[in-house]
């Protein structure tokens, strides 16, 4: 930031800025109760309330994004390992145009939902939940605890399911009713 007030005033110093201010709200992020919003891809909204008393990961993610992809077994490991315990996943997909999401699922169908931007002229890197968390690049995951707080930012391959070991070691799920 010191930096960035000697830097002259031009395209670099005002990428560095927002590098910084995507960077702040990122941090922002851990220890403070998660929320999410948009619409799933039959354009429903989304209700996060569902996920009450669940572990979370939220994947922010796109189709055209090869890490994201590459991540994508891991994830579903864990979900299929953890589901039965109270863990979820919910994709934030920041593609551009949705006929990319529904020629993806169609093909290869996610086990969990899809939140889409509601405003169809706020998607990809302008997905309202993208602005607000300060997603700079992707896959950018949020590890949600069943109290509703962010308490991990980027638990990617062997760390998700350390985390979430962790996680459910610590606190095994009560008995449904």
């Amino acid at each position: 930031e010191v930096s960035l007030g000697k830097a002259s005033e031009g395209v670099s110093s005002e990428v560095i800025k927002d590098s910084i201010d995507k960077y702040r709200l990122r941090s922002a992020i851990v220890g403070k109760p998660f929320v999410l919003v948009g619409n799933l891809i039959d354009g429903t909204p989304f209700d996060w309330s569902q996920y009450k008393g669940k572990v979370v990961l939220v994947d922010f993610w796109a189709t055209w994004c090869g890490p994201c992809l590459k991540e994508m077994p891991n994830i579903r490991a864990n979900y299929e390992k953890y589901r039965e315990r109270g863990f979820e996943v919910v994709g934030v997909n920041l593609d551009d145009d949705v006929k990319e999401l529904q020629d993806f699922s169609a093909l290869q169908p996610l086990p969990w939902p899809s939140v889409l931007s509601a405003d169809p002229n706020a998607v990809g890197w302008n997905h309202p939940m993208a602005v607000k968390n300060g997603v700079a690049a992707i896959p950018f995951l949020v590890l949600v605890n069943r109290e509703g707080m962010a308490i991990a930012l980027n638990t990617r391959g062997p760390a998700l399911g350390e985390k979430l070991a962790e996680l459910f070691a610590a606190a095994p799920p009560s008995e449904a009713p």
